[in-house]
């Protein structure tokens, strides 16, 4: 397909290729310990893919995002490229190249070692279906209008700054393509419980060491809509699901209340901003 294969052309002109990453990556002294971080993480991940799912299913919905993604894939054009940035292990592309052996998936993530591990993760799927890339949401080293689609789990809420990563979005997108981020909501019920616990509930600040979180808000929304000059759709999920109060069963793999929280998905009376 043509422009895929312009579009790996490009890669190899503007980064280095080793054991099967590209390297684009311009580090920011700002990300340097969210980076160290996200490494040691993937290091210490179990090798084998049930432990693995066991070990995200404390940090997602597994039955939830299945479908997620299914319905995103479902939505792009024949033949198109999607961008996936901050893929983390890439757990969620498993079964693409069956599914969809036409697309080419994009995966970039700031942490080399997240790379390593998806790599690995997605060691049995079609080598023509993936391109791992180390590289920045602020400074995208892609050609504008390049991409179809563009997808980011629990990523751009985490940059140093959301308007230049959706600037970048907008940039590389082909006119009129899906832009789809999933971030972090301000939930009522979990921050009165917080305050009763006197925990700290982070809208907007440093969430951890060396982490800043910027939850889903209405001036993120302005922000997408003046740069992409259309309304933002915004949708709930994951609504049983709350690792923040250790909730976190129904994120398990084949979770029957996972299931069930798919079914609620996009219904704001239970979580809103």
């Amino acid at each position: 397909m043509e422009n895929q294969h312009k579009f790996r052309d490009h890669l190899r002109s503007v980064s280095d290729l080793s054991d099967g990453i590209y390297r684009c990556q311009e580090q920011s002294s700002l990300q340097l310990r969210e980076v160290e971080i996200r490494d040691t993480g993937a290091l210490s991940a179990p090798d084998d893919i049930d432990g693995l799912m066991r070990l995200v299913s404390h940090h997602h919905s597994v039955e939830v995002m299945k479908c997620e993604i299914r319905k995103f894939i479902d939505s792009v054009p024949y033949g198109g490229i999607i961008l996936d940035v901050g893929v983390g292990w890439g757990w969620h592309w498993l079964g693409l190249s069956v599914y969809r052996p036409d697309l080419l998936v994009c995966v970039l993530d700031f942490s080399l070692q997240s790379l390593v591990r998806a790599k690995k993760v997605l060691a049995n799927e079609s080598s023509n279906s993936f391109v791992y890339v180390c590289g920045n949401a602020l400074n995208l080293k892609f050609e504008s209008e390049s991409i179809n689609s563009y997808w980011s789990v629990q990523t751009l809420q985490h940059v140093d700054s959301f308007e230049t990563a959706i600037s970048e979005a907008h940039r590389v997108l082909v006119d009129g393509s899906q832009f789809v981020s999933y971030s972090l909501n301000t939930q009522p019920v979990v921050r009165s419980l917080y305050n009763v616990l006197g925990r700290s509930y982070v809208v907007n600040g440093e969430y951890s060491e060396g982490i800043n979180l910027s939850r889903a808000s209405t001036e993120q929304f302005a922000v997408v809509e003046r740069i992409f000059g259309a309304p933002v759709e915004a949708r709930y999920s994951e609504i049983l699901f709350s690792p923040e109060i250790l909730l976190n069963f129904p994120g398990r793999q084949n979770s029957l209340l996972g299931k069930i929280d798919n079914l609620l998905t996009g219904n704001s009376f239970y979580s809103r901003n």
